[in-house]
């Protein structure tokens, strides 16, 4: 069970007081009923955008406007950033037990135009993002829309200087009731192989040039969405060659009804 966050008058304190410990303190402006953004201009450009309800956020800093940025390569290793990124976290007060026990994926880019691209190696690269992934649940996996993306990212630049440091932070990790689920039956192997091939799953990855899909490995888990959802649903998982991921829903579908 994922209990759903409700309106209420505190909602834009409570974020206020977050985006505070990431450095805005200005007043933010207001987007929409539930979403508002804080900029700061020191020591570079940069932007939170929040949802108050939910405590979703995103925040971007404009690394384009200082040339610094990719020509000091003060990048850090793999570990090096995993542990930097938890400390990032647990400074901000937002890594939970279920983020510390999850998987990591570390992933080095490299500037290429205004987009960042993957870098082969740490040699070439001119950031490092490091990727947070909810823990297992009863030895089953769980999964983002993108099996690259966890709910909780952080990305580096090669420069030390507090404000350059950090230059983005997508955190869209919702709260769960571990103690509270429920027993559901489920499809077939089969009857989710069937839903996959007549185009009823979601293609969450695969590459770009491929052109015929032979799947290698089919398992169960559970689907993390990037917004908040009542329920950490079961899905099958379907994994194969191109680096090709795709789901089906997993209960019965006359429990969904």
């Amino acid at each position: 069970f994922m209990p759903v966050k409700t309106a209420n008058l505190l909602a834009v304190d409570k974020m206020k007081q977050q985006v505070e410990i990431l450095g805005f303190k200005n007043d933010p402006e207001q987007l929409s009923s539930t979403r508002y953004s804080w900029t700061n201009d020191l020591p570079l450009p940069a932007v939170v955008t929040a949802d108050v309800i939910s405590g979703s956020f995103k925040l971007e800093v404009d690394w384009n406007v200082d040339p610094t940025i990719l020509t000091q390569k003060n990048i850090p290793t793999e570990m090096q950033a995993i542990t930097e990124a938890q400390d990032y976290l647990q400074n901000a007060n937002l890594l939970s037990e279920d983020l510390l026990l999850g998987q990591t994926k570390v992933t080095y880019l490299r500037a290429d135009v205004n987009k960042l691209v993957k870098a082969v190696s740490l040699s070439e690269a001119d950031f490092v993002r490091v990727d947070f992934f909810r823990a297992k649940i009863d030895n089953l996996g769980v999964y983002t829309p993108n099996p690259d993306r966890g709910v909780v990212s952080v990305l580096f630049s090669g420069v030390r200087t507090s404000g350059k440091r950090v230059v983005e932070v997508n955190y869209n990790h919702f709260p769960v009731d571990y103690d509270q689920s429920g027993t559901y039956p489920i499809k077939t192997s089969q009857e989710a192989w069937a839903e996959m091939q007549s185009g009823q799953g979601f293609v969450a990855k695969v590459d770009e040039i491929v052109k015929q899909i032979v799947v290698r490995k089919i398992s169960l888990g559970y689907f993390d969405a990037p917004t908040p959802q009542n329920y950490l649903y079961p899905i099958y998982v379907f994994e194969g060659d191109g680096n090709f991921v795709g789901y089906v829903t997993a209960i019965a579908s006359p429990w969904l009804e």
